[in-house]
């Protein structure tokens, strides 16, 4: 299957990233694959590029397209003329477990787009409110829990703050109430259920043209919730950013507030700490949204590791 998805901020990441023809670089969240593609076209013999991503379909397809590409390939590994692609189905989460299987390898880049690709929209786990599918929402199935399951379980204050703090939702409360009365005569299950339930918080003739669809932010809140994304987040970038080689650089592309505020707040703890002095931010121009609305609250956030004889002292841990 041809990917759909058009990777956002593609030129300013790569661009950014200033890839070496025989550099490291990880791509923490493949997706639809076009970060990586665009480090590929970039990378020459002895060049190594890991990918992973807990979505089992976008490593098949993604690997079809390096077999495409004239890549041999050797249970995970994709090769090509020493060129090196390795693919791992995994949680970036579980990153030092990961990468344990390749030795010591420091990076020159890593990258995460903790957005939805457009195939995993499509993918009939109801990550899309536009059409009428299951409840499930996991990443991946060794999650046990669905969204279902949440609407189906948590507490009326649960349900709130789950809204609240990963939608900036103003009606959670109400959100909470109603979806509590409609699992009193019928449990969730599908996409239309809880359609059902926005539409009576917030009706379709109250919604003003400029208004943000609410179906977007409780979707995108109950998706956050099921597979943990701002704590797994937390783990990853003191991970990842120890990973890099001294003026290494890492590009994290973060879509809600809460995501961003925790790359935030992480890049002013290495700040305080001297571990980086260049920081860039970076949106998608009115030409690249209007091309592809999906990119609108995309925000990139550039981070270069900066490690000298003394703060490596100061910062290095008995």
């Amino acid at each position: 299957m041809k990917t759909k998805h058009k990777p956002v901020l593609l030129k300013e990441l790569i661009n950014s990233l200033n890839v070496k023809p025989r550099g490291f670089y990880l791509d923490a969240t493949l997706g639809g694959g076009g970060h990586s593609m665009a480090i590929i076209n970039r990378l020459e013999e002895n060049g190594l590029l890991i990918c992973i991503d807990q979505d089992e379909n976008a490593i098949r397809e993604f690997a079809k397209v390096l077999i495409s590409k004239g890549f041999i390939e050797e249970e995970n590994t994709f090769t090509k003329s020493d060129l090196k692609v390795l693919l791992h189905r995994s949680n970036f989460a579980n990153l030092k477990q990961v990468l344990a299987s390749t030795g010591s390898v420091e990076f020159d880049g890593i990258i995460a787009d903790l957005g939805m690709s457009t195939d995993q929209l499509h993918s009939g786990k109801g990550f899309s409110f536009r059409k009428n599918e299951k409840l499930d929402m996991r990443m991946s199935t060794e999650n046990q829990v669905t969204a279902a399951n949440l609407l189906n379980v948590l507490y009326k204050k649960e349900l709130q703050e789950l809204f609240e703090k990963y939608g900036d939702l103003s009606y959670a409360n109400r959100l909470a109430n109603e979806i509590i009365n409609y699992r009193r005569s019928k449990p969730f299950e599908t996409v239309d259920d809880l359609r059902f339930v926005i539409n009576k918080v917030v009706p379709m003739h109250t919604r003003t043209s400029n208004f943000r669809l609410p179906e977007a932010r409780v979707f995108q809140s109950l998706r956050i919730a099921v597979n943990s994304e701002m704590q797994v987040l937390e783990s990853f970038l003191p991970d990842a950013f120890g990973l890099l080689k001294n003026e290494g650089v890492m590009g994290i592309i973060t879509f809600h507030s809460g995501e961003d505020r925790i790359v935030k707040n992480f890049i002013k703890d290495l700040r305080s700490r001297n571990l980086t002095n260049i920081e860039k931010i970076i949106k998608p121009t009115s030409k690249e949204v209007e091309a592809n609305p999906q990119s609108r609250s995309a925000k990139l956030r550039i981070i270069k590791k900066l490690i000298t004889a003394q703060n490596e002292r100061k910062n290095t841990k008995p």
